[in-house]
C-alpha cells in the first residue's frame, strides 16, 4: 500500500465517522427539539438543512479523499512502505476497526435501552409509543446496527473499493 493509498483510506474512514456522527446525534436531536418546540414550522427545517449538509459533507469528503490524498503527498516519496498491506486489507482494516467501535461504544446503550422497553410494556397498559423517545431509540441502536454492518459487510466492501480505487488510478493518464 503507498502513502497515498494509505492517507486516502483515512480520509475515508473520517467521512464514514463524521457522516455516523452527524446522523446519530444531529437528526435526532433536531427531531427532539421539534416536539418541544412551540414554532416547529421554523425549527425542523433549520435542523434538517444543517443535517443534511452535514451529511453533503462527510460525502463530499469521501469523494475528494484520492484526490487530497494526491495533494497531501505529492512533495513525499510515494515508496514510502509503511506496511505491506494491500489496499483491500487496509480498507478492511479500517472498516472492522470502525465496526469494533461502534459496537463497543454502543452496545452498553442498546441493552440498557432494550431493556427499559420491555419493562415499559411489560408494565404499561397504553400505547408504548407515548413512552419511547425517539432520540434514545435512534442514539441506542442505529450506531449498533452500523457497527454490526460494518464488521459483517466491511471485508466485501473493502475488496470492491480496492479494486473501484485500483482501475481508477490504472485510467488515469500518466504524464511524461
Amino acid at each position: 500500500m503507498s502513502l497515498q493509498s494509505f492517507v486516502t483510506v483515512a480520509l475515508r474512514v473520517l467521512a464514514i465517522y463524521a457522516g455516523m456522527v452527524q446522523l446519530t446525534y444531529t437528526l435526532p436531536f433536531s427531531v427532539n427539539v421539534a416536539q418541544m418546540s412551540r414554532s416547529p414550522a421554523i425549527i425542523v427545517p433549520v435542523g434538517l438543512t444543517i443535517t443534511v449538509i452535514a451529511c453533503v459533507s462527510a460525502w463530499v469528503l469521501w469523494l475528494l479523499a484520492a484526490p487530497m490524498a494526491r495533494i497531501a503527498t505529492r512533495q513525499l516519496s510515494q515508496e514510502v512502505s509503511m506496511i505491506s498491506l494491500s489496499l483491500a486489507d487496509g480498507y478492511s482494516v479500517a472498516f472492522l476497526g470502525i465496526g469494533l467501535l461502534y459496537i463497543g461504544s454502543a452496545a452498553d446503550r442498546a441493552i440498557c435501552a432494550a431493556y427499559q422497553y420491555l419493562k415499559i410494556a411489560a408494565t404499561t397498559s397504553g400505547p408504548l409509543m407515548e413512552q419511547i423517545e425517539f432520540q434514545h431509540v435512534f442514539n441506542a441502536f442505529v450506531p449498533l446496527a452500523f457497527g454490526i454492518l460494518m464488521l459483517v459487510k466491511g471485508r466485501s466492501w473493502a475488496v470492491k473499493l480496492a479494486k473501484k480505487h485500483l482501475d481508477a488510478e490504472q485510467q488515469k493518464p500518466t504524464v511524461m
